[in-house]
């Protein structure tokens, strides 16, 4: 099989995609332990961010590979 070239535009898209994700799981691990009390509306809509980034961000990272792959 042809050798998969990794040009620096997508280890750029890559980096960025996989930095935000592990920012996002970042911060739903840590309202995760420092749950203290009724979950706010604030608290809720900013899980609900990150929770969003995550699965957009896994998204994003099996879809540049498959790219990659199928390229």
């Amino acid at each position: 099989p042809p050798a998969v070239v990794l040009t620096p535009t997508f280890n750029w898209a890559f980096a960025a995609v996989v930095v935000l994700v592990l920012i996002a799981l970042g911060i739903e691990v840590y309202a995760g332990f420092s749950y203290r009390g009724p979950v706010t509306d604030t608290t809720k809509a900013v899980l609900s961010t990150a929770d969003w980034i995550v699965k957009g961000g896994v998204g994003a990272i099996i879809g540049l590979i498959g790219g990659k792959v199928a390229k």
